[in-house]
């Protein structure tokens, strides 16, 4: 029982109440019998939905720059209108209760950043390569935003993709088609019988695009045999050593420039398979996969992705060993039709089968922190229920972090799925996530839904589900020390309640401010104790919602970038009394 039969429950119940109170008299068995089974029904489904509130837990949201989905809302805005755009984001995130942004930085071989290795995103300028104006560095930016907002910034990349809608790249004048150049380049091979390379040199490639009139600055054109077409977009070919090695720079160069918290990649690894059209990377198969016959192509492009997945594992880990890696799949791993290890399902795509992403292994490996299968579906769901799914992925965790991703997207009051004109369907289940053990919290696609609020579903989870902080789930295996303990300096009295102020502790990222009713110190694990998390520049904080003659003790915790916790000050007790203006 749920929100919605409370409420039913609420109006029966209140009405035998009624019916006891006036002294009616023809309260019979039948009568005692159905108020029994309300009071029963009614403690029951209030202990589900009002579960003991979390101090730990992930409570994410993907801010999508690919198409301007999210952010910046269009891709000619000033700098100082996607910095106001980008604030607002987080205020309103911050609002709701949201303890980490997922930010896609790197969209399609492009960057919200300043990068020696891909352009800046059409994305955020209107053309790729075009340096924002007044310039900028946008990732610098975000971080800081986030993180004086207590957040963590997870940097999200898509690792594939390079050309988002090809059919409009092609519009341009300056950019030839991909296969039409292979086609020219092999026929000037061909054609030039000095050529015993069989390739061309640096400056007659370079000739040849200027001759096209091409764009000479696109990593496309730079290394056209890393690239394939598939449909409408354009991938790297994952077969190719050299691309992931590029991969790996791309990301070395991010987490050695810039204070991210994490390194986070979507569910596009090998692209979504189009009925009837075969992934073009044979001549990458003919040359890389020697070892494979032609029947375990599939077990090829997996080792190509676990390669991919490794390596920038240990590219993380030797630059910050404190930056997380996380990545969020598909919801599906393998239906149970074709490994009795998979899930109870009828996906048409898997992970495994489709996208060449053999997730559970890389749990077992430890290669990644994080996990954030996308379950997009609603309970009840024929091919992919979402309660089968959440229960799979809880009893799948192998050692790692398991967040669930939400389609919070879906929920519209027309939608022709009943399911997702039900308010009740998101909130409902985030209570069935945090009966399971092993899942630690959820992620919520996207940004802009979760911003405008469908069905007051937003409301209710700031006002319910997430009314009161909560920190990041602590990862013991990054062994991070706690910080130092800290002390409260003084409280002062002020015209509206106290201000707490303490030591600067020079190791802490972040601090909590706990208080209590009374002389003596509460359960510090009830997050309802917690008064508010401070940025690391903030070691003071106005409490205003005291009552007058009230006793309150406060302690101070530190917390380094990890969200690990310190032990806790010294306690602190002052009784407020009105001071005179």
């Amino acid at each position: 029982m749920f929100r919605c039969e409370i409420n039913e429950f609420n109006i029966h119940f209140n009405n035998l109440i009624q019916t006891i109170v006036e002294g009616k008299t023809y309260f019979n068995r039948i009568h005692i019998n159905l108020l029994f089974v309300l009071i029963l029904g009614t403690a029951i489904s209030r202990t589900l939905y009002a579960q003991k509130p979390l101090k730990r837990e992930f409570r994410g949201v993907w801010i999508a720059s690919v198409a301007n989905i999210d952010w910046p809302s269009r891709p000619d805005l000033s700098t100082e209108k996607q910095r106001d755009e980008f604030r607002y984001i987080l205020n309103q995130h911050q609002k709701n209760g949201i303890n980490a942004v997922i930010v896609q930085i790197r969209p399609s071989a492009d960057a919200f950043y300043r990068s020696s290795y891909e352009p800046w995103s059409e994305w955020l300028t209107g053309k790729n390569g075009k340096i924002p104006h007044p310039e900028y560095d946008p990732l610098t930016f975000m971080v800081e935003e986030a993180h004086e907002r207590c957040m963590e910034f997870h940097a999200w990349l898509n690792p594939y993709r390079a050309i988002f809608d090809a059919d409009k790249f092609y519009q341009d004048t300056a950019h030839i088609h991909l296969d039409t150049l292979k086609n020219l380049i092999q026929d000037l091979i061909v054609s030039d019988s000095s050529n015993a390379s069989g390739e061309l040199t640096d400056k007659q490639y370079i000739d040849l695009l200027q001759l096209l009139g091409t764009d000479t600055s696109l990593l496309i054109y730079k290394h056209p045999d890393w690239f394939l077409q598939y449909g409408n977009k354009i991938y790297f070919d994952p077969g190719i050593p050299e691309v992931l090695q590029h991969i790996a720079d791309v990301v070395r160069d991010i987490v050695a420039r810039y204070d991210i918290d994490a390194i986070h990649m979507d569910d596009y690894f090998y692209p979504y398979k189009i009925a009837g059209v075969e992934f073009p990377d044979s001549l990458s198969f003919r040359e890389y996969g020697s070892t494979y016959s032609d029947e375990l192509k599939d077990s090829w492009r997996r080792e190509n992705v676990n390669t991919i997945v490794k390596m920038l594992n240990e590219v993380i880990k030797s630059k910050k060993p404190y930056v997380k890696f996380g990545i969020s799949p598909f919801g599906v791993w393998r239906n149970a039709s074709v490994d009795p290890t998979g899930s109870e399902t009828k996906a048409g795509q898997t992970n495994y089968d489709d996208l060449y992403a053999d997730v559970l292994k890389w749990q077992k490996e430890k290669w990644i922190d994080y996990v954030i299968p996308q379950i997009y579906w609603h309970r009840g769901f024929e091919l992919a229920d979402y309660e089968v799914l959440a229960n799979w992925w809880n009893e799948n965790h192998h050692g790692i972090q398991v967040y669930i991703g939400q389609g919070l997207y879906r929920v519209d009051g027309n939608s022709s799925t009943e399911a997702w004109r039900n308010p009740d369907e998101i909130p409902e289940q985030i209570t069935l996530n945090r009966s399971l053990p092993n899942i630690q919290g959820s992620c919520f696609f996207s940004s802009k839904s979760m911003i405008n609020n469908p069905l007051g579903v937003t409301d209710y989870l700031s006002e319910n589900c997430f009314q009161y902080p909560a920190l990041v789930p602590e990862m013991n295996w990054l062994k991070n020390p706690a910080p130092s303990k800290t002390e409260i300096k003084e409280i002062k009295y002020t015209s509206e309640g106290f201000l707490v102020e303490w030591e600067n502790n020079g190791n802490a990222k972040y601090y909590i401010v706990y208080r209590f009713k009374g002389k003596r110190i509460g359960n510090l694990n009830d997050p309802s104790n917690i008064l508010s998390i401070q940025n690391k520049n903030k070691t003071f904080f106005e409490d205003q919602k005291v009552r007058r003659f009230r006793k309150y003790t406060y302690v101070i915790t530190a917390l380094d970038r990890s969200f690990n916790e310190s032990e806790h000050s010294d306690p602190m007790t002052k009784r407020w009394k009105k001071q005179k203006r």
